[in-house]
């Protein structure tokens, strides 16, 4: 499905994968879908604000221009034509006023896994959104298209765990490496970095297997068996369902289809009658209170004893650019 692998492809080279990789190494620090404002940041995500505080959005939107303009070289060179396309201009597509976390969202969308809603975001009349290279597309054959995209973001022959290095992206990939250096994707393998990660499973597992979350998991679940929701042993498990539910349709996918799969009112009705339930029985025994309460004790713990490898991460990120 050749227009959702290079909308993908794209959305993880716009200079955002740095801060998205840092919170997966956070191990999902919660299965909610999203947070309170007025809730104060964990310790670590305390340690992340301060690690990204210096983020300057005009010199990235800079950064980002020179990036498209190296696109447009590459491009050139493989006999495509590619107008640099300049975000800082377009403005930002925001969410509407909705709140994710609220009873009304989840009875209209459950997890917004398979009752997606494009309503629910809105750009400002104002902004131009169109692709400037949307007509010179256009007037590609198929396959041209498809030499085109190849060109731009790389072929798309990788297992499903699988990231591609930039090495393997394209025309997109080879502009990072030119801007930003290899040092943004080489600080992920670092020695630092993978201590890191393999320190935030260890503490995601502590905090899983808490007694108080182990207790809080078990009224969840008798919870959710009452309202007819059974065979799920923690919130997570819920959402997994309806991942794999919606993962089985795309298996399906041709991959050159342009139309996503429509997954079936069943299923989309067991979704939301799935998530109000989830959502009930979280607010019925305090769920998001406790798993908050043993978070915040683990990670202040972390944080306190580990004090230099912290500093290293930091230091790691911050001279790769980040």
């Amino acid at each position: 499905m050749r227009p959702v692998t290079t909308r993908s492809n794209a959305l993880r080279l716009a200079g955002t994968a740095g801060i998205a990789a840092c919170v997966a190494l956070l191990g999902a620090c919660t299965s909610d879908k999203g947070g309170k404002d007025d809730q104060a940041e964990s310790p670590l995500e305390a340690f992340f604000s301060d690690v990204y505080g210096g983020w300057d959005e005009a010199e990235q939107n800079a950064k980002q221009l020179k990036v498209e303009e190296a696109v447009a070289r590459c491009m050139t060179a493989e006999g495509f034509e590619y107008t640099p396309v300049d975000y800082s201009t377009t403005g930002s597509i925001e969410a509407a006023e909705i709140d994710f976390t609220s009873r009304e969202y989840t009875e209209q969308h459950g997890y917004g896994i398979l009752n997606q809603d494009d309503a629910s975001f809105e750009a400002p009349e104002e902004d131009n959104l169109v692709d400037p290279n949307g007509e010179y597309i256009a007037s590609l054959s198929e396959s041209e298209q498809t030499a085109y995209f190849e060109a731009l973001y790389g072929g798309s022959e990788f297992e499903v765990d699988e990231e591609p290095t930039l090495a393997d992206q394209g025309c997109y990939g080879a502009a990072q490496l030119e801007v930003h250096g290899a040092e943004q994707e080489e600080v992920f393998e670092s020695e630092e970095i993978q201590a890191f990660s393999d320190d935030m499973d260890v503490l995601q597992s502590t905090i899983e297997n808490d007694p108080r979350v182990s207790d809080v998991n078990a009224a969840w679940a008798s919870c959710m068996a009452d309202a007819g929701f059974g065979g799920y042993a923690t919130p997570q498990d819920a959402m997994d369902d309806f991942f794999e539910r919606s993962n089985a349709l795309w298996e399906n996918v041709d991959p050159e289809s342009t139309e996503a799969p429509t997954p079936s009112e069943a299923d989309k009705k067991a979704e939301r009658d799935t998530a109000l339930a989830d959502f009930d029985c979280k607010e019925k025994v305090k769920y998001e209170a406790t798993e908050r309460t043993v978070r915040f004790e683990h990670e202040k713990e972390y944080v306190d004893t580990h004090q230099a490898e912290l500093a290293a991460v930091k230091d790691a990120f911050q001279k790769a650019g980040w």
